[in-house]
């Protein structure tokens, strides 16, 4: 993992926990569903932080016109994730772990940097 002595995450230490939790075992479901044909091969387990955040970000941007709306994204989200036979290839590699790990270090909502 990156580190940089000036930098301190977002979140305090939640996010790298929550990681450190639940990161292992999302990959193992992720290889699993790959091999079985449900979900693209070129999805990475550092897709899905990046992925939450997406969703989330809906709900901080419009929650307070729709609070449901956010299920909308996540489902397009969810579809644009399944393994098709005409699917192209995503145009981006995915982040390296070093580099989602500087990412959500350095990350911080509008207005809190």
């Amino acid at each position: 993992m990156l580190a940089h002595p000036a930098v301190k995450p977002y979140g305090g230490g939640r996010l790298q926990a929550a990681r450190v939790r639940f990161v292992p075992v999302l990959s193992v479901l992720l290889e699993r569903a790959q091999a079985d044909g449900y979900l693209r091969s070129d999805l990475s387990a550092t897709d899905m932080p990046i992925i939450g955040l997406l969703a989330g970000f809906v709900g901080e941007c419009a929650g307070f016109i729709n609070g449901e709306l956010w299920r909308r994204y996540v489902a397009i989200m969810l579809d644009g994730m399944r393994s098709r036979s005409d699917q192209t290839r995503l145009a981006v590699d995915a982040l390296e772990d070093e580099q989602l790990d500087m990412a959500m270090r350095t990350w911080r909502p509008p207005g809190r940097r």
